[in-house]
């Protein structure tokens, strides 16, 4: 469950046919977050080990504002918790826009169906969208946050494994049916591979 922290910083590379200069933009944007988020996960998680044991963190959804009212802070434990709600907020936002510009590339590259490829009159991808919000909130309803971590995991594992196969099939394709990307994957073809074997260990845990 601790790679379900991890999750969004690939939805980075998602918007990358909206950056300027991607090929720098892009390794520079998903590196830099992913050090950052480290360092503060890591500076946060001495705190809370230093201010109670490990052990008392046990199933605590909330292990920061517990500990901050056992320390006697109600009033900032309070105001973290409310930001914590709208930090998940935000990042739910960035999700649906990340998933929505996948799965449009996905129908645009004939790889699903061509109908979530498609544009509206204001150029966004309102069928990806809209289809990958109907499946989030009917999943998300029905299902405890639990198994939602370990599907959203094993899930964002599987979905790295078919990207790193799906080069194979659509660089053959560039400047022919689809426009030669701005970006390219480097030292192809080994990289797929490599990407595709780092994830499959991880996906049978």
């Amino acid at each position: 469950m601790i790679f379900l922290s991890y999750i969004g910083f690939d939805s980075i590379a998602a918007n990358s046919a909206e950056a300027k200069n991607p090929q720098k933009t892009m390794p520079r944007g998903i590196l830099g977050s992913l050090v950052i988020a480290v360092v503060l996960f890591v500076a946060v998680a001495l705190v809370l080990v230093g201010m109670f044991h490990y052990s008392d963190y046990a199933n605590n959804a909330e292990p920061v504002g517990w500990a901050l009212r056992h320390s006697g802070h109600e009033i900032v434990a309070t105001v973290v918790q409310a930001i914590a709600v709208i930090g998940m907020f935000t990042a739910l936002i960035g999700m649906m826009l990340a998933g929505s510009r996948l799965v449009y590339s996905f129908g645009r590259d004939g790889m699903l169906p061509k109908w979530l490829g498609k544009l509206s009159k204001d150029n966004l991808p309102n069928h990806a969208l809209a289809t990958i919000t109907i499946v989030g909130v009917v999943i998300g309803s029905l299902f405890p946050f639990a198994f939602l971590s370990q599907l959203i995991s094993a899930g964002t594992l599987i979905a790295f494994m078919f990207v790193s196969l799906g080069i194979y099939r659509l660089r053959p394709r560039e400047g022919k049916d689809i426009p030669d990307p701005a970006f390219k994957m480097p030292l192809y073809p080994v990289l797929p591979f490599i990407g595709f074997l780092g994830a499959w260990p991880s996906s049978g845990d």
